[in-house]
């Protein structure tokens, strides 16, 4: 879906039988995706780096844009790495949900 402000598009959006709404994410980087401080960061072998863009910031512009473009209630935001391990204890950071992919599935059936 194309959004405005500029956003470009969101990589999936969808509707659950429960009438909660998700914008998803996806991220193709690789590696160990951790959070430090709020923040997400990738870690290859025993080095940190930052990613390029703030994907938390992203993800809930993602999402406020769906809500207001859709005339929603609430969009939940998710990002979810497909080639990345996740660990992120809480699965959660500044109200987004990070997992890799072998996790989406289970977390939308828990959410609703």
């Amino acid at each position: 879906m194309r959004l405005g402000n500029r956003l470009g598009d969101a990589d999936i959006i969808c509707i659950s039988p429960q009438s909660k709404a998700y914008v998803i994410d996806v991220k193709s980087h690789r590696g160990t995706v951790i959070a430090e401080k709020q923040q997400l960061y990738r870690r290859v072998g025993q080095k940190k780096y930052p990613f390029e863009k703030n994907f938390l910031k992203q993800a809930m512009k993602q999402a406020l844009q769906v809500k207001r473009q859709k005339g929603l209630d609430f969009v939940t935001p998710i990002v979810v790495f497909s080639d990345a391990q996740v660990s992120v204890p809480a699965g959660k950071i500044q109200h987004v949900y990070v997992v890799n992919k072998t996790r989406l599935a289970t977390l939308l059936k828990k959410l609703g």
